[in-house]
């Protein structure tokens, strides 16, 4: 259950993710501390700890805070119910963010903490799409497995296969990665 949030504290959170958002720009993730990131923000340390146990939690929290922005904005869209169309557009969305924000990806890629915070980005994704597959078939859509097993191959294999095609140096379009993708997503779901 979503329990709104008081428009301070989001206020303060959005600082410090947009903070660690500048900063993810020009450093690595383990060359950036926490201190900067409050410094950056204008909050105090101590309003950080309030709401974040380590840099691990503040990732994972701002990870989901973009998964809402992205399910906002879906949510607008023309696009109702989590058909397939749905979660290929919302694949194609995120294509699309990675890609405005290459500079902070490279320097993720380049982290020596990068298979961490792909877990952490993996897992929290994961969790948003148990929820979104349960409505999908909720309203009539049909999956080739287990729901936890499809959510698990789409938040994994999906963002594995985004995260190759910007190691390997995006080797094909963003039109054709795009494809590719939108056929793993259709093959988890039954005609």
């Amino acid at each position: 259950m979503n329990i709104k949030e008081d428009a301070r504290v989001r206020k303060t959170k959005e600082k410090l993710f947009s903070a660690f958002r500048d900063l993810l720009k020009e450093k690595r993730f383990e060359d950036i501390t926490i201190q900067e990131v409050c410094e950056h923000a204008e909050v105090r340390r101590a309003t950080f700890y309030k709401h974040f146990d380590d840099k691990y939690a503040f990732l994972a929290a701002m990870t989901k805070s973009i998964i809402q922005r992205f399910d906002a904005w879906m949510s607008r869209s023309k696009l109702k119910g989590y058909p397939i169309e749905y979660h290929i557009e919302y694949q194609r969305k995120l294509v699309r963010f990675l890609m405005e924000n290459e500079d902070m990806v490279d320097l993720v890629l380049q982290s020596n903490m990068m298979p961490n915070m792909v877990n952490i980005i993996v897992h929290e994704n994961y969790k948003v799409l148990i929820e979104r597959l349960e409505h999908s078939v909720e309203n009539g859509g049909k999956l080739i497995a287990p729901i936890s097993s499809v959510a698990t191959m789409l938040a994994g294999g999906i963002g594995n296969v985004i995260i190759r095609w910007f190691v390997d140096g995006k080797p094909t379009t963003e039109q054709e990665l795009n494809s590719e993708l939108e056929c793993i997503i259709r093959a988890m779901f039954v005609k």
